[in-house]
């Protein structure tokens, strides 16, 4: 199997250009040239975002900043004490 990464899209960004990349069954994103996250960990962003949460009441609004690949957004939406979340991010979609 080839893993070599092939663009899927190019956008202008607010920090220069967006590209996101698939090598294999994953994808990557880069900004400006530089490589931000991909699709092939995310414990990291899951367990910050179960500490987080841990010590907010139940019902609360889980603020998750910056969409990334999804990973502290799933978490968020499926931590029991989250009623709701909310994403904020620093560029335009």
């Amino acid at each position: 199997m080839d893993d070599a990464p092939t663009v899927i899209a190019r956008a202008p960004g607010a920090c220069g250009e967006l590209v996101l990349r698939r090598a294999g069954a994953h994808h990557e994103i880069i900004a400006d040239g530089v490589f931000l996250m991909d699709t092939r960990a995310g414990e990291s962003e899951r367990l910050l975002v179960d500490a987080a949460a841990a010590h907010m009441p139940p019902g609360s609004t889980l603020l998750v900043g910056g969409l990334g690949v999804g990973f502290s957004l799933a978490a968020a939406l499926a931590h029991p004490a989250s009623a709701r979340s909310s994403w904020s991010n620093a560029s335009p979609p």
